[in-house]
């Protein structure tokens, strides 16, 4: 006991005995002591800064994802599989220096044929702490049912073009006879039985016309009369410039989801045709439009899920001033009014008659309106080693597309959500409508 209250006096003491000046500094040593250990801990605290999800299965391929600053300078990658989510962690004091991320996704096939493929997508403006999924092939509406061989009789026709039998659930068979004749048949077609398909014709003229079938396995010679067919009950024309391919298809759902679809319309010709008429079925609760025209150095696609178009417009080609055709440091300017690009590189040697092997290399750049420059990172040297085909230095600049949408419900620029609600490559809902101009590589055009 009187050890500790000598040790109290001492302290008192102690203290009376410094002046203002003193106890102040102590007080500061001690917060100091006391307040870096927990400063430090907290600033070297691992944080999430970005985190992916899988969900595409590649079959006889290779994935990678990686991950780049503004700057172009490599944070991570890793090789994934399908269904993987990588949650990627750094220290909070080494992340306070970056603006934005950029993410690549590449792919390698690994199959035992003549064919090597790299494909290597960069997104780039993300931020950190996004967390983005690859989106999944979309789940069709698909119901297994019994099939039969059935016959088609097509009687009294002003010729044939071309014609496409379609049912709910995707089962399709189209054939295109090209032939001025007025009876056409045609046996051994399988069909779903005791289905409904929906038959588009298109005579010799190109006159587009429709008649609702159903299969019955007891009677399958399918007799169809010319006068049978009905008009469609709204046809979107378009006038076309000199173009080297054109194309579209249009479908009618039964439903919101875009799952259970009849084709209505579908058509394809490297003949340089001068208009287009698209037929639309009315009645149906949505409906989904593809279009797409090549010219000699540019080209124009529409892609609609939703309501049927009232018009499709193609407009004349923007100019687009590229002043840096290099993938890691490309830029270039436009006046055209746009939302966002994708700029793509490519190489392959399918010319090459002395090689053994093929290669095919295609790089895609995504980022929004406003980043005209970007500088993009290179591929870490463990994974070109792994695969000695992937050839970077050899790819050349091929097209950059520019997205634009007049829909209202479209209310980002952001090319994430193009891909997250499109239809055509997930599972969402959404109306949907979006267009864009690829404008090709002018030192490149005899290659198209």
């Amino acid at each position: 006991m009187r050890k500790f209250y000598f040790l109290f006096i001492t302290c008192i003491i102690l203290l009376f005995s410094c002046t203002p000046e003193s106890v102040e500094n102590i007080v500061k040593v001690s917060e100091e002591v006391i307040d870096d250990p927990i400063k430090e801990e907290v600033e070297d605290e691992n944080v999430v800064y970005f985190t992916f999800n899988s969900r595409q299965h590649h079959q006889d391929s290779e994935n990678w994802i990686l991950i780049h600053d503004q700057d172009g300078n490599l944070i991570d990658f890793q090789q994934f599989e399908f269904r993987d989510r990588i949650v990627f962690e750094k220290p909070k004091s080494l992340l306070d220096s970056i603006e934005y991320l950029n993410m690549t996704l590449s792919n390698h096939r690994v199959s035992q044929d003549a064919i090597r493929g790299h494909s290597i997508i960069t997104y780039t403006g993300l931020n950190k702490g996004d967390e983005w999924d690859n989106i999944p092939n979309p789940e069709f509406y698909n119901e297994d049912k019994q099939s039969s061989q059935y016959s088609l009789s097509l009687n009294n026709i002003p010729g044939i073009d071309r014609y496409l039998l379609s049912s709910l659930n995707y089962d399709e068979f189209a054939e295109y006879p090209n032939q001025n004749v007025d009876k056409y048949d045609k046996t051994d077609i399988t069909l779903n039985d005791y289905d409904k398909y929906l038959l588009s014709f298109t005579d010799f003229d190109k006159i587009q016309k429709y008649l609702f079938i159903e299969t019955n396995p007891a009677d399958p010679e399918i007799l169809i009369d010319y006068g049978d067919f009905k008009n469609y009950n709204v046809i979107i024309e378009t006038n076309l410039p000199q173009n080297s391919y054109f194309f579209y298809n249009t479908r009618c759902f039964e439903d919101s989801e875009f799952k259970r679809g009849f084709s209505m319309s579908n058509y394809n010709s490297y003949d340089s045709p001068t208009i287009s008429r698209i037929g639309y079925i009315d009645g149906y609760e949505s409906y989904s439009t593809l279009f797409g025209i090549s010219m000699a150095d540019y080209r124009y696609y529409y892609t609609k899920y939703g309501t049927k178009p009232t018009s499709i417009n193609i407009p004349n080609k923007p100019v687009l001033n590229v002043s840096n055709t290099s993938l890691k440091n490309f830029s270039y300017n436009t006046v055209f009014d746009y939302q966002w690009r994708r700029s793509n590189w490519n190489f392959n040697n399918y010319n090459d008659q002395d090689s053994n092997q093929l290669i095919n290399i295609f790089w895609s750049v995504y980022a929004e309106a406003n980043n005209t420059e970007l500088i993009i990172g290179e591929i870490p040297a463990e994974i070109l080693e792994k695969y000695p085909s992937l050839s970077i230095e050899k790819i050349d600049y091929y097209s950059t597309d520019l997205y634009y949408s007049s829909a209202e419900h479209i209310n980002s620029g952001n090319y994430k959500y193009y891909i997250e609600d499109n239809p055509r490559y997930s599972n969402n809902v959404l109306p949907f409508q979006w267009e864009y101009i690829t404008i090709l590589n002018e030192d490149r055009l005899d290659e198209n």
